[in-house]
């Protein structure tokens, strides 16, 4: 019996030596990192390498800013690189593609929450451009008139004069105007 149990025992545990762990992300150093992902890179399939590479570019994207601040502040380039990598340690391929899915997803959240925004401010405005525009229609000029003045010293004057009428219940300081004016002799 307890020959059985050791037998079992040996061929479990050879079974265990066997299966191949999968390769996961050594961020301990930029080297370290670098040959991780390149040996990573390697065990992966043309389509998963593709989702892997957008991957890494939204966990990259991601932690720029810390290294960026790093960078400012005098780091050294292994610093920075070790701090772009951080987020990454340990990691396996696919959990760096679920990773990357997930910035990617809270990105296009954000994006989509500011376009919503951005469309509610631009109806907000259509609308108070349209309400504004139905109080200018409210006012009207009523009589025009251009003719020209003759002055002592500096000649024919022209001269435009406009009667309007207010039908809004605002009270108006100033108005300007904007014409064209066909020829004229």
């Amino acid at each position: 019996m307890k020959m059985g149990l050791l037998v079992i025992l040996v061929i479990l545990t050879s079974a265990c030596n066997m299966i191949q762990e999968e390769p996961r992300i050594d961020a301990s150093s930029l080297e370290n990192a670098t040959a991780s992902l390149q040996h990573m890179k390697a065990s992966l399939s043309s389509d998963e390498l593709v989702k892997f590479d957008e991957a890494l570019q939204a966990v990259a994207g991601q932690s720029m800013g810390m290294a960026f601040l790093q960078a400012m502040g005098g780091a050294s380039e292994q610093d920075i690189g070790a701090q772009l990598f951080e987020p990454l340690d340990g990691k396996t391929a696919i959990e760096v593609i679920n990773e990357g899915n997930r910035i990617l997803a809270e990105r296009n959240q954000r994006e989509r929450e500011q376009a919503r925004q951005e469309v509610a401010e631009l109806e907000a405005k259509m609308s108070q451009s349209e309400a504004a525009r139905s109080q200018l229609a409210r006012f009207e000029v009523t009589r025009s008139r251009f003719y020209k003045r003759d002055r002592k010293y500096s000649g024919a004057q022209p001269i435009i004069e406009l009667s309007v009428r207010n039908n809004t219940k605002h009270a108006i300081s100033r108005a300007y105007f904007q014409g064209v004016l066909d020829h004229m002799e």
